[in-house]
């Protein structure tokens, strides 16, 4: 409440001297493809990139460095999401809306395949601790549990695609 009724600063030069710039410590350059997506690991300081080239450029954002590259994909990395327990999913795009596209579990550098979608993955989203959402360009929405062999527990077809996920932290 003390907040709501105190006084908000409009000096610009105020706001500038109490909030210090944004300063530049780091680019990463893509040499070949582009960036499909990005995702902050949970409790590390490390920044997953989905890329084109079909890659997962791993990169640490403290010390400014590739600390891993993953490769070995089939296709197009679309979507890279870490679990509610701090483990990287990631996801295949194709342009073709026929081609099948595999949802992989990272381990190390050992990359699992963990279910096939039968058109390009749209989304995923965390769910719980060891679950995901996967959101398919052919209309559906999968439930995995990323700690079953047959991680697929549920399909639901929709009408329209989904091209996008989000879930309210704490959702059941």
């Amino acid at each position: 409440a003390r907040l709501a009724h105190s006084e908000i600063e409009e000096s610009t030069v105020k706001i500038r001297s109490a909030i210090p710039p944004a300063i530049l410590r780091a680019q990463i350059h893509l040499r070949k493809g582009r960036l499909n997506d990005l995702c902050f690991a949970l409790h590390q300081s490390i920044i997953a990139i989905a890329a084109s080239n079909r890659k997962i450029i791993l990169w640490n954002f403290r010390t400014a460095e590739i600390q891993q590259v993953l490769s070995g994909f089939s296709r197009s990395v679309g979507q890279v999401v870490y679990s509610g327990e701090g483990r990287l999913v990631s996801a295949e795009r194709s342009r073709e809306i026929q081609h099948p596209c595999w949802v992989y579990l990272h381990d190390g550098e050992r990359i699992k395949p963990i279910c096939q979608i039968s058109g390009p993955v749209t989304a995923l989203a965390p769910w719980q601790q060891h679950g995901l959402l996967a959101a398919g360009r052919d209309g559906t929405l999968t439930l995995l549990d990323l700690d079953q062999e047959n991680a697929r527990l549920n399909t639901l077809q929709l009408q329209d695609w989904p091209r996008g996920i989000c879930l309210p932290a704490g959702s059941d």
